[in-house]
């Protein structure tokens, strides 16, 4: 049994032990982007049908740098008390498409890490990438306040999955519109060299690049075809072609970010793309090494 197994049954215990037998203390799994796995801890008092799941990888971490396993147990308990729901929640609501049409948007994902993960699951293939649908529930900003759409989802609402992504496209801009932000503000240069897009919320908002008229209208804006480097599921980086940079490198610094600075759940692609401006595509650059 390693270190983390360990904490995690520690933890489960005391927890166990704090709330007494009218609560249930659960250790979860779910299976995140990339084929990532986070372990988490739902505590249930009976008297609500949705318990929040507390992550412990974060807490697992300070644990190892010195907080003891009562802190770290406070913490779980601040948190729990803070997000629990008070009463139980009707979740008939899911069967009634009228009331949830319009909390359906899309995130996008790398395929070939997520293949396994979204087998069944309605989905569109954009170049490397994925996008599939989620169903907003309450707080955007929530990690778990999301429920992926499956196929029978949408077998229960009586939708197809073309109906299922016009929605998603309709509610997505509107739900997450669309950030840019000019690096100047953050370098200091007299001149942009780079663009960061994102949405209002910085969550999942790598998938605003497909938002109706924003790749064409950051090409007016610069007046040139652009280099886009995924930094994470959150953004994009956006580079114009006629500035000075050396873009043959660009293949090997989305990599090194990933590795060295992006969290395994958050990787998007290793890919570097380019926005054609004058065939109004977004092109993937097959080999990011010589482009």
């Amino acid at each position: 049994m390693n270190e983390f197994q360990i904490f995690i049954d520690q933890l489960q215990k005391e927890l166990s032990e704090h709330f007494g037998n009218s609560y249930r203390v659960t250790v979860t799994e779910t299976e995140k982007n990339n084929g990532a796995v986070r372990y988490g801890v739902m505590i249930s008092d009976g008297k609500t049908n949705l318990s929040p799941t507390v992550y412990l990888e974060e807490l697992y971490r300070q644990y190892t740098e010195g907080k003891t396993l009562c802190e770290v147990m406070g913490e779980v308990i601040r948190i729990y008390e803070g997000t629990k729901a008070e009463k139980k929640v009707d979740v008939r609501f899911l069967t009634d498409f009228s009331r949830i049409r319009d909390r359906i948007v899309y995130r996008l994902f790398g395929y070939e890490s997520n293949r396994r993960r979204f087998a069944g699951v309605p989905h569109i293939r954009f170049l490397d990438m994925v996008l599939v649908c989620y169903l907003i529930l309450g707080d955007e900003t929530a990690e778990d306040a999301a429920v992926l759409v499956t196929a029978g989802l949408c077998r229960l609402w009586g939708i197809d999955g073309e109906t299922l992504f016009d929605l998603a496209e309709r509610n997505t801009p509107r739900l997450f519109p669309v950030r840019l932000l000019d690096m100047r503000s953050l370098t200091g240069q007299k001149e942009s060299y780079m663009y960061v897009v994102t949405n209002q919320k910085a969550m999942y908002g790598a998938g605003c690049i497909l938002y109706p008229g924003v790749p064409e209208q950051f090409a007016e804006k610069t007046d040139s075809s652009f280099y886009i480097l995924p930094s994470s599921v959150h953004e994009m980086l956006l580079i114009p072609d006629r500035l000075p940079f050396c873009a043959e490198k660009f293949g090997g610094i989305v990599r090194e970010m990933n590795r060295r600075y992006v969290e395994p759940t958050e990787i998007l692609t290793d890919s570097v793309y380019y926005y054609d401006k004058e065939k109004e595509k977004i092109l993937l650059l097959d080999n990011s090494e010589n482009l």
